[in-house]
C-alpha cells in the first residue's frame, strides 16, 4: 500500500490497513518519514518501508484512499475505533516530565495548515481567534503548530506554550497531546492524530466543509473522540468560537464539580 495526498489522509485512512489484515493479508506499506516511528510502534503493518524503496515480492498494490472503495465500506461501515494509533510509553514519560504535574486544563491548539492546499485559505484562521482562550482561568494553552515557531508566543506572552520546536515527527506530537486535555483545532494533520489517538479534539470546520466531514452534525463518523464547530455563514469565525468559548465553559464548570 502506498500513501498519497497529506499526513493527515495518511493518519485517517491508515485505519484501512488493519481491515486487509483481518482478511488475512500481509500488508506492507510506504510509510512516510514523519510518520515511521508511530506506525511501526502502532503496528498497522506487517512491513513498512521507505518512500522509493522497493518493496518484497507481492501480489497486490493499492494506493492507501482506494482502499474504501476497494473494501467496499460506507458510511454505516466505516472502520471507527475508539483509537487505532499509540504512542510509546518511554516517549510518554518523556513528555510528562517536560510538562510536569498536571494543575489546570490543558488545550493544545493548531490554527493553520499547509499554505499549498488548494483550500487552505478556508480552513487556516488567524491566531487571534485564540485569544479568549489563552485569558480563560485555570487554563493553560499550548501551541502544537508547527512551521511557525514563536508565533504564539510574540501575540500571546506567557498566555501560551510553544511546544512544536520539540516536534521531530509525529511519534513526538502524539506523546505531547497525551500529556494534555483537549487539542482545538483548524482541518490539520494535528486534528486526525487527535482522533487517531482517540483523544478528545474539537475541529474547526468552515461553511463548506472538505467532503470527509458531511454536514450539518457535530460528530465524526470517523473519530469517535471528535467534536465539530461549524461556520454557520461562510468566513465567520467569530460565531465558532463563540461557540467554542461556551462549550470550554460548560465543560470546566462540569470538571470543577
Amino acid at each position: 500500500i502506498s500513501p498519497e495526498q497529506g499526513m493527515g489522509d495518511v493518519i485517517q485512512f491508515i485505519r484501512y490497513l488493519r481491515l486487509l489484515k483481518q482478511f488475512g493479508c500481509k500488508v506492507v506499506f510506504e510509510a512516510p518519514k514523519p510518520l515511521t516511528r508511530l506506525l511501526q510502534h502502532s503496528g498497522v503493518a506487517d512491513q513498512l518501508i521507505e518512500p522509493g524503496e522497493d518493496p518484497p515480492a507481492i501480489d497486490y498494490h493499492a494506493a492507501l484512499l482506494d482502499l474504501p472503495q476497494l473494501l467496499n465500506t460506507t458510511l454505516e461501515t466505516i472502520p471507527s475505533y475508539d483509537s487505532y494509533l499509540s504512542t510509546p510509553l518511554d516517549l510518554k514519560k518523556e513528555w510528562e516530565d517536560r510538562l510536569g504535574p498536571r494543575k489546570t486544563f490543558r488545550i493544545g491548539i493548531t490554527w493553520a495548515g499547509r499554505p499549498e492546499h488548494k483550500d487552505d485559505r478556508y480552513r487556516s484562521i488567524d491566531l487571534t481567534f485564540f485569544q479568549a482562550i489563552t485569558e480563560m482561568p485555570d487554563v493553560l494553552v499550548y501551541s502544537l503548530q508547527v512551521g511557525k515557531d514563536g508565533e504564539a508566543v510574540d501575540r500571546f506572552g506567557e498566555g501560551i506554550t510553544d511546544l512544536a520546536p520539540a516536534f521531530t515527527d509525529f511519534s513526538e506530537t502524539a506523546a505531547a497531546i497525551s500529556q494534555l486535555d483537549l487539542i482545538i483545532s483548524v482541518d490539520t494533520s494535528v486534528a486526525h492524530l487527535a482522533g487517531a489517538l482517540g483523544h478528545p479534539v474539537w475541529m474547526l470546520i468552515p461553511f463548506i466543509p472538505d467532503w470527509r466531514w458531511l454536514i450539518e452534525r457535530d460528530d465524526s463518523p470517523w473519530y469517535p473522540t471528535m467534536r465539530l464547530f461549524r461556520q454557520k455563514t461562510p468566513d465567520n469565525w467569530d460565531d465558532v468560537f463563540r461557540d467554542v468559548h461556551a462549550a470550554l465553559v460548560d465543560k470546566l464548570k462540569f470538571k470543577k464539580e
